[in-house]
């Protein structure tokens, strides 16, 4: 559980300071992508490399990345629609993070 403390702390650290830059939305949208490409580089060293300590890591950190961004995306979510915003963009990025959760659920 030690490997979820890092993931905790810089993920919302990097989209705050992402979101103070170019906006919230493009800051989740710059995110969304890195849980899934984390999967497929684990995916990618696991069949080179074998299932060893390198591809346990990155697949670790691929879904503490995806709980920690699916998170904010879904408090995200919420606040848009209070604010009666639609957030359709905002759910096509959870989606896009969420990949590595449903990897996880269905193999």
């Amino acid at each position: 559980m030690y490997h979820l403390i890092p993931t905790i702390i810089l993920v919302p650290l990097i989209f705050a300071w992402l979101a103070q830059m170019i906006g919230v939305c493009r800051a989740y949208w710059a995110l969304a992508g890195t849980p899934a490409l984390l999967l497929l580089v684990a995916l990618v060293a696991e069949r080179w490399l074998g299932y060893g300590l390198v591809a346990h890591a990155l697949f670790h950190f691929s879904y503490d990345t995806s709980y920690v961004l699916t998170l904010i995306g879904l408090l995200l979510c919420l606040y848009f629609m209070f604010k009666r915003r639609r957030p359709i963009e905002l759910m096509l990025a959870l989606i896009l993070t969420a990949i590595p959760l449903l990897y996880l659920l269905l193999w």
